[in-house]
């Protein structure tokens, strides 16, 4: 699951941690609208997990940088801090944000690129 798109506005930074605390990776895109799911077709990061909706959430950047978390219509829910978020639901460094069973975290602050 390396995976750097290319061209945007900001770039983003996640670590995501895969069930029982195995499978970290960091992650790195350049996209302004990131979505997330269990399939590849029409999702920016692959999450393979049947608890894991096709189009489970996304993230999206807006002009300020602030970085904002929408659950998809997913089946399972998607938390942030251990509650569900609701639309349009702000992602901070440090947040711990769940997709099935898998935690994903902006490691720093989106960079303005390009």
């Amino acid at each position: 699951m390396n995976l750097l798109a290319r061209a945007s506005a900001w770039q983003l930074t996640f670590d995501i941690v895969g069930r029982g605390g195995r499978d970290h990776q960091t992650l790195v895109i350049r996209k302004d609208r990131i979505v997330i799911g269990r399939v590849a077709s029409g999702n920016d990061i692959v999450l393979p997990s049947d608890n894991v909706s096709r189009h489970h959430c996304t993230l999206e950047v807006r002009a300020d940088g602030t970085v904002i978390a929408s659950d998809a219509g997913s089946s399972n829910g998607t938390f942030l801090n251990g509650d569900r978020i609701a639309p349009a639901t702000p992602l901070r460094v440090g947040d711990k944000l769940y997709v099935g069973n898998f935690l994903i975290s902006l490691a720093r602050d989106p960079e303005r690129v390009g």
